[in-house]
């Protein structure tokens, strides 16, 4: 299924002016609703599909970060799949991951009864408007024929599994072998992550470390055997941890054991690691081993279920 099958010229915008969120929402619903069928059109009328965008706005923020937004909703009873692509004439200041002003716009409208393939369009196209080359070429687009053209001329089919590629978001922050252990620390509260990556110097996953890496440090072994410690008054789990710590770097905490999926993996595979095997993160690689995102279960929760 090639994604051109879902958007129609008329509903690519260039050199758009809004004055707000909501207005450029009802601009590309506008081309949307101009589209569909007389019927589903008196079904659903423009400002049901406005109001439903907004509604998921306001639970949350489709900013994904550099410059791209990808408002969606799901509508019951809507038998018709819209895409609306725009390009803003100026950036637009919104809630996006990254505090980036917003540049393009991807807006799907989709059944109810078929969440996958609203994840599979949007999610190909941030990985497509991602490409600094791609995005800038959107950007400088005379008019919407250009955007079109360039659509029709790739190849870019949609399968309707849902892979890890389609839910992974990029790591806040990662690590390197020489990172102290003061900065590996600093970094997880700063950012709010229980377990970061490692990389080598050509951004080749090594392994992570956790904050359970941390506390374990200079805990003796026979605890994880025991039921309680409330017995233990005196013992100071850290004290080891505050010893070593000028001298410590994440290479200490490494544990190689992560786990590790290919772009390809399914929304099954991903959900195994984390639930069944309980994994607080699961890292995505290319095949050269390089990290290429991560998922975790608020990743899973934000793309697959919550979108």
């Amino acid at each position: 299924m090639n994604l051109l099958k879902f958007i129609q010229p008329e509903c690519i915008l260039t050199g758009v002016k809004a004055s707000g969120v909501e207005d450029l929402l009802e601009q590309q619903a506008a081309t949307i609703h101009a589209q569909l069928p007389e019927q589903i059109c008196t079904e659903t009328s423009l400002d049901d599909l406005v109001a439903r965008l907004l509604e998921r706005e306001e639970k949350q923020s489709t900013g994904l970060g550099n410059g791209i937004l990808v408002p969606h909703a799901r509508v019951n009873d809507f038998s018709q799949l819209g895409l609306s692509i725009a390009v803003l004439e100026e950036p637009m200041s919104y809630k996006c991951l990254d505090d980036k002003p917003i540049q393009l716009s991807c807006m799907v409208i989709a059944p109810a009864e078929t969440p996958n393939i609203v994840i599979k369009i949007w999610s190909t196209l941030a990985r497509l408007l991602n490409d600094p080359a791609v995005h800038e070429y959107f950007l400088n687009a005379k008019d919407p024929e250009t955007i079109f053209n360039y659509l029709k001329s790739h190849d870019l089919n949609l399968k309707l599994s849902v892979t890890a590629s389609d839910i992974m978001v990029k790591p806040r922050a990662t690590l390197t072998m020489d990172t102290s252990i003061q900065d590996t620390t600093h970094l997880m509260y700063k950012h709010k992550e229980a377990t970061l990556a490692v990389l080598d110097e050509k951004g080749v996953f090594l392994g992570q470390v956790t904050a359970d890496n941390v506390f374990h440090y200079g805990m003796p072994e026979f605890f994880t055997q025991l039921q309680s410690v409330s017995f233990v008054r005196n013992f100071n789990p850290l004290d080891k941890y505050f010893q070593n710590e000028g001298d410590m770097t994440a290479t200490a905490l490494l544990d190689k054991d992560a786990p590790t999926l290919p772009t390809t993996a399914t929304l099954i595979e991903v959900i195994f690691q984390l639930s069944v095997k309980k994994h607080l993160k699961v890292f995505v690689t290319d095949p050269k081993g390089k990290l290429v995102g991560i998922i975790d279960r608020l990743a899973v929760l934000d793309r697959a279920i919550n979108f």
